[in-house]
């Protein structure tokens, strides 16, 4: 009785392994290399960025929270008040009135002279300059001026009042001969008979 040989089977390799091995990278092209992983101890040494916080949903709109790089602790710095000079009257001079104040604070003045010239600063103009000076009021304005001083009793009227918040007020120093009075009044609290003088001088005053 004959005996059969097995015969031996070569090991059969993976297609995948054996494609794979076929393969050759193409001409002119560099394969690229996976990124190595990094190591856990090189995160923990990593510097963390600082992050800002986004404002909740009902800030309004145009503010910035204090996360976004805004000090909150540090306050908005309000323009200082404009220094107040006390108004005089120049050498010369026969009236002299400032209108100041407002939402945003301006400074108006006039200085009446007895021929009736204006200038537009309370400092007045020096002598040289005087006849460059504009005649605003005619002799008839300026008789009239002066008796609206005597009927609004400003030679003896005082000053009253405060000043409201983004209100006006009116400054007024007059010499005649040997009378002389300032007052100072304020919107909202001008003395009833002082109102037509305040009238009558505002139109004087250089425009803004």
């Amino acid at each position: 009785m004959s005996k059969t040989k097995r015969q031996k089977s070569a090991p059969v390799k993976p297609a995948a392994a054996s494609a794979a091995s076929n393969v050759k990278p193409a001409k002119g092209k560099k394969t690229k290399r996976a990124p190595e992983p990094l190591e856990s101890e090189a995160l923990s040494d990593a510097p963390l960025l600082e992050t800002a916080s986004a404002p909740p949903d009902d800030a309004p709109l145009g503010t910035l929270s204090a996360s976004a790089g805004t000090d909150s602790g540090a306050a908005l710095e309000t323009p200082p008040a404009p220094k107040h000079e006390t108004l005089r009257l120049p050498k010369g001079a026969f009236l002299v009135f400032r209108k100041s104040g407002g939402l945003h604070f301006s400074t108006r003045e006039v200085v009446i002279y007895p021929d009736g010239r204006v200038a537009y600063d309370a400092r007045g103009v020096p002598q040289k300059d005087y006849n460059r000076l504009r005649r605003a009021l005619n002799d008839g304005q300026m008789l009239s001026l002066r008796k609206l001083l005597d009927q609004t009793n400003f030679w003896r009227a005082e000053t009253t009042g405060e000043q409201n918040p983004d209100a006006f007020a009116y400054e007024i120093v007059a010499r005649l001969g040997q009378r002389a009075n300032e007052i100072q009044v304020f919107d909202g609290s001008t003395p009833e008979p002082l109102k037509p003088l305040i009238e009558r001088l505002t139109p004087l005053l250089p425009h803004e």
